[in-house]
């Protein structure tokens, strides 16, 4: 049995985690280069879903149930309560951000394209766009063959975060398979065409997405919060932009959605205004935390200003009106 790497999956915070501890850490600690990467959600750690061994490494998860070689997180509801050897929480943006102050006090040289990417995936993880940013990177750019390192690693983040949760997992394999530079950005594969070929795909599929769930958005003044609940929708179109309800609505505090996962379950994702979060006046992952617990079977969490949890399908509605209560007690 050889140790992997278990990392959050359709996420690009665990994807560079693990591109980082495969990077820096594997050489470090006297590693194999040649990992297996898992990928995961945060709901098959929390209910034991997918097997985890003691040698394993865990990254941008929750804490397992076993003792694992080594657990790096820095998820607000995953904060530990006693210090436990090789795990290592911290309060930071990004997991990826931790993994990079890790290296530096252990004394490892880093590039400064790594001190670099580390402020992007912090502002990507954390959701700290302005509006510009948010343009910028989420509508055709005007200038296709002069990104900024912004754009680049949202156009990394296409390559594994289609509808096809396999292809997910496995072009993230091949990724992370390949030979890593510096940072994701400087690797052979980002440089081929089909980089852009991603890029350009979810740009227009957001601009399909926007176009027609135009008329699905509900704003709650009481709350200033926008619902979207996917659950009425008779036809699916694009891929979802998950910032354009605070763009739509600047006037909003909140945003929440609600979507089915499957015959038992319903997916909530609850967040505050990403380009007014001076608004926030809730710790929105402590409220997903608390909703999973009563209206669900335990998975829910995240970070002050952003979180999600998953219910059982016959207690949504309330799930979904306690976080309004909230909101309006709050207000």
């Amino acid at each position: 049995m050889k140790p992997r790497i278990i990392t959050h999956g359709h996420c690009l915070d665990g994807f560079s985690s693990a591109f980082m501890f495969k990077k820096y850490f594997c050489p470090m600690l006297g590693l194999p280069a040649d990992m297996e990467v898992i990928t995961v959600s945060p709901t098959d750690v929390e209910l034991e879903l997918v097997e985890i061994c003691e040698i394993d490494i865990v990254l941008d998860l929750p804490r397992p149930k076993i003792k694992v070689a080594m657990w790096i997180d820095h998820h607000t509801t995953n904060r530990p309560t006693e210090e436990v050897k090789d795990y290592y929480w911290r309060l930071t943006p990004s997991c990826t951000g931790l993994m990079v102050d890790l290296l530096v006090e252990r004394g490892i040289a880093l590039p400064p394209s790594v001190l670099e990417f580390r402020k992007v995936l912090d502002k990507v993880d954390m959701a700290t766009y302005t509006l510009e940013e948010y343009k910028e990177c989420f509508f055709a750019p005007a200038d296709w063959g002069n990104l900024s390192l912004l754009q680049q690693t949202i156009v990394v983040s296409t390559l594994f975060q289609t509808r096809d949760r396999n292809l997910n997992d496995e072009m993230i394999k091949y990724l992370l398979g390949s030979d890593l530079g510096e940072i994701p950005t400087l690797c052979s594969w980002f440089e081929s065409a089909y980089a852009m070929v991603f890029y350009r795909a979810y740009l227009q599929s957001l601009e399909d997405w926007r176009t027609f769930m135009d008329q699905y958005f509900v704003y709650d003044p009481l709350s200033k919060c926008v619902i979207q609940d996917d659950r009425k929708l008779v036809e699916k179109r694009g891929l979802v932009d998950r910032f354009y309800v605070y763009y739509k609505f600047l006037e909003s505090s909140y945003g929440l959605n609600i979507k089915q996962v499957d015959d038992r379950t319903a997916r909530i994702g609850f967040g505050c205004n990403v380009f007014f979060k001076v608004r926030n006046k809730v710790d929105v992952g402590a409220i997903c935390k608390q909703v999973g617990r009563e209206f669900g079977e335990g998975s829910g969490g995240g970070h002050r200003e952003v979180g999600g949890a998953t219910v059982l399908l016959e207690k949504a509605d309330a799930a979904v009106e306690f976080i309004l209560k909230k909101l309006r007690e709050a207000a």
